[in-house]
């Protein structure tokens, strides 16, 4: 099996990931969402989840790079809007 090979303009530092904005993943708590979490949070980079919908947010709580979340289910567009821009 052939090594995996790594593109040269992937940042590899974790300090500069860390400098990066966190990533914020906005929609219902499923496995999509846990997916993602992970995969960004495997690379380093900080996870914020926005749980828009009626679901439980357990997948999200359980996940452990998701470092902040947000619940506002059964809430407008502009209080999800103003959620967003408070964080």
């Amino acid at each position: 099996m052939a090594p995996k090979a790594y593109r040269k303009d992937t940042i590899t530092d974790s300090d500069s990931l860390r400098s990066l904005p966190p990533a914020m993943i906005l929609g219902r708590p499923n496995a999509n969402m846990l997916a993602q979490a992970r995969a960004l949070g495997r690379q380093g980079v900080r996870v914020i989840c926005v749980l828009t919908r009626g679901e439980p947010p357990i997948i999200a709580r359980l996940c452990r790079y998701v470092e902040k979340l947000v619940v506002v289910q059964k809430a407008s567009d502009d209080d999800i809007v103003r959620q967003i821009d408070a964080l």
